[in-house]
């Protein structure tokens, strides 16, 4: 939900001043019960992906394909996954929406790229063991995704918009 023609600034001024409220600041409201079912569902399903991913990537080699195709294929596979049972099942927002979808790919791509870097630096500039590197990288990326996932990429559909 954006803040309208208030600038972010103009929020911020208020949220400090005014003791305002998140929602009354035109921003999202407080976690409520629903959002911690939300993100336990988005957490199982990301857990299928990485299933669905290691699945595909693993059949791939098996019959001979090259590593890096397989993974791209199989992330791939993971990324459709998600966004099946993300919309589905964690926001319930109805059927197959292209910028729905697409918005998707860029929140997945990004935490991927932000996996990356984080463990680049864990493992290369701090000298980190993999295993370690990558539980503790990817609990700030789970946290950026659902954020990005549940206010801008599976957002209620208004009744102009397309299902």
């Amino acid at each position: 939900m954006a803040p309208g023609k208030r600038g972010w600034c103009q929020i911020g001024v208020n949220l400090l001043r005014q003791r305002t409220t998140a929602e009354e600041a035109g921003l999202p409201s407080a976690i409520t019960p629903r959002d911690n079912r939300r993100f336990l569902r988005f957490a199982v399903v990301g857990g299928s992906n990485g299933v669905v991913t290691v699945a595909v990537y693993t059949l791939l080699l098996a019959i001979g394909v090259a590593y890096p195709v397989a993974a791209i294929v199989g992330y791939a596979a993971g990324i459709l996954n998600g966004y099946t049972w993300n919309r589905l099942w964690t926001f319930e927002t109805g059927s197959f929406h292209f910028p729905e979808f697409s918005r998707y790919v860029v929140v997945q791509g990004s935490g991927l790229l932000l996996n990356l870097l984080l463990l680049y630096v864990l493992i290369d500039r701090l000298g980190m063991a993999r295993g370690l590197s990558e539980v503790l990288s990817i609990v700030p990326v789970v946290l950026l995704t659902y954020i990005f996932n549940r206010w801008w990429t599976f957002q209620p559909r208004t009744r102009s918009q397309p299902t």
